[in-house]
C-alpha cells in the first residue's frame, strides 16, 4: 500500500494515510427483517405482493438468497 499511495501521490508536500474500514463477508438480511419493512406497507400492497400460495418471496441483491414471507 505504501508503494501505490508514493507512487500517486508522491509530488505532494504531505500525505496521510489512516486506517481503513473493516471489511466482512456475509449478508445481515433475515426473515425478521422483511417482516419487519413490509409490515410497513398497507395490506392492499402486500396482497399484490403474495404469490399464488399465499407467500411473499423476497430475494436479497447481496446474498442472492430467496426468502419467503408467510402470508
Amino acid at each position: 500500500m505504501d508503494a501505490l499511495t508514493w507512487r500517486l501521490f508522491h509530488e505532494e508536500r504531505e500525505v496521510r494515510v489512516s486506517a481503513g474500514a473493516s471489511l466482512r463477508k456475509g449478508c445481515r438480511c433475515t426473515i425478521e427483517h422483511f417482516q419487519s419493512v413490509l409490515s410497513r406497507f398497507p395490506e392492499e400492497e402486500r396482497a399484490a405482493m403474495r404469490d399464488d400460495s399465499g407467500r411473499i418471496v423476497v430475494d436479497c441483491a447481496f446474498c442472492s438468497k430467496d426468502f419467503v414471507i408467510p402470508g
